[in-house]
């Protein structure tokens, strides 16, 4: 009997059969796994999915740390020797690890994004399933480790699955047992974020919250992945909007340490604009996240971190984000190291959390309009401070010694051609006055060298006065 679940496009989606499970199931139990994986790839359609304890399979070998040492073989065993040295080993290849993160990444890019993340440990379990496994399967039973977790950035820790044997049964009325090997030297990093292995699982997770943020997009919500959303806490007093994002700012950091792997900083860039996109509604706490980034960013890589997020598209929550945190360094530079500078955002409004049942689909169509004409209140009203408020910030900047570590100039820099960008985005009435007067001015390049001062060199000026030239007020 077939089992259906929802999709965004509300188009009907079924879990394979019995006999097709069945026909997996022992592909796993007799450790026959790439011909296990390679048979989910082929019945796989855009009607039929694997179901969810399978994802969860497919997860665990992608995750599972490879073999790094060879161990001695026996010259001559015997047959029996053979046997119990088989029934010993677990054994998941790498390449049997990239194939399931490989199927992983086509089921992100074909399926319905929350059917995918029903696998995924969230702090919203709405759709955890634990049911329907084979009560021989090792892998099944194993792979419930993923479920237990309290979010998928908890998964991609080194040492989160450890390598294990099966101990040989002593009488043929005993089973054999799981042996796990402490001893878990599965990667080369010192970093406990993120293990050497899991990259690739990464990757799966930011395909999967981009297809989700475009997904939602396209149902007229702002751009962001509410499946991403359910990867962050909620405060503690269950009430508001939630903010709490120190697992994955960590990996964005992380990631950023890694010199000469341009994939693995991509994967960086990419998951810090996912977690601005969320700023684009007050489900997410704009302030208090902006607060946690500066304070982390501040004290680790600063220059890093900022670089990166220059390099970011220009989008409206982008430009908003590298505004107000661009901002808070140069407020900061000018006063006391040890004083919290705010700039002062509007309040969010109470986040409404987004409540998603399994049979939500099921619902008439006119009563889904309705929900989604709903959701569209939950657009952040971020304001950003008036031009006057940044140009005082600057004139108040004193580069000092304890600061010299900092580029303030190139700071100020980004900060002008940010603010540049953002109000070209905007319609000529919606413009800053201040920013409007200071384009009038036929003495621009003469106000920019009083307000950017003699620390700033002279080509950042020219490019400033040259793209404020173009911009017509």
């Amino acid at each position: 009997m077939y089992t259906t679940f929802s999709t965004a496009r509300n188009n009907a989606v079924y879990s394979m059969n019995a006999h097709q499970r069945g026909l997996v199931d022992a592909c796993f139990e007799e450790s026959q796994y790439d011909e296990g994986i390679a048979l989910l790839s082929q019945l796989r359609s855009p009607s039929i999915v694997p179901s969810v304890c399978h994802m969860r399979q497919l997860l665990y070998f992608a995750l599972y740390p490879p073999v790094l040492k060879k161990q001695l073989i026996d010259a001559s065993p015997s047959p029996s020797k053979i046997t119990r040295q088989q029934q010993r080993s677990l054994t998941i290849s790498s390449q049997t690890a990239a194939s399931a993160c490989s199927l992983l990444v086509q089921l992100a890019l074909s399926m319905s994004p929350e059917g995918v993340a029903q696998v995924l440990p969230s702090y919203d379990r709405y759709n955890l399933d634990n049911g329907g496994d084979s009560i021989e399967s090792i892998i099944a039973k194993e792979s419930y480790c993923i479920s237990e977790a309290k979010n998928c950035w908890n998964m991609l820790q080194r040492g989160f699955i450890h390598r294990h044997t099966l101990s040989s049964p002593t009488k043929r009325s005993a089973r054999p047992t799981t042996v796990y090997d402490d001893n878990d030297e599965d990667d080369f990093s010192t970093s406990d974020v993120i293990a050497e292995h899991a990259w690739p699982v990464l990757d799966f997770l930011l395909v999967l919250f981009e297809r989700d943020e475009s997904e939602t997009e396209a149902r007229g919500l702002p751009r962001y992945s509410p499946l991403l959303l359910h990867q962050i806490p909620a405060p503690r007093s269950g009430k508001g909007a939630r903010w709490e994002a120190d697992a994955p700012l960590s990996i964005i950091l992380y990631a950023l340490t890694q010199d000469g792997n341009e994939q693995r900083q991509q994967m960086g860039s990419r998951l810090t604009q996912l977690l601005i996109n969320l700023c684009s509604t007050n489900l997410f706490d704009f302030t208090m996240f902006l607060n946690s980034v500066f304070t982390r960013v501040y004290i680790t890589a600063p220059q890093e971190f900022l670089v990166l997020l220059t390099s970011l598209p220009p989008t409206i929550p982008v430009l908003k984000f590298r505004i107000m945190l661009l901002s808070k360094f140069i407020s900061n530079g000018g006063k006391s190291t040890t004083q919290n500078v705010s700039l002062g955002t509007k309040p969010q409004t109470r986040a409404r959390p987004i409540r998603r049942a399994r049979d939500e689909m099921k619902q008439p169509v006119e009563e889904q309009v309705k929900s989604q004409l709903a959701l569209t209140s939950i657009s952040s009203q971020i304001t950003l401070p008036p031009f006057t408020v940044i140009r005082r910030s600057m004139e108040e900047l004193k580069l000092n010694q304890s600061h010299d570590n900092l580029p303030y100039s190139w700071i100020q820099f980004q900060l002008w051609t940010s603010f540049a960008l953002y109000q070209m985005k905007l319609s000529v009435d919606a413009r800053d006055d201040e920013w409007r007067s200071l384009l009038r001015d036929e003495e621009l390049p003469q106000h920019l060298n009083k307000l950017l001062g003699d620390p700033v060199p002279t080509l950042y000026k020219d490019i400033l006065n040259d793209m404020l030239s173009i911009e017509q007020p």
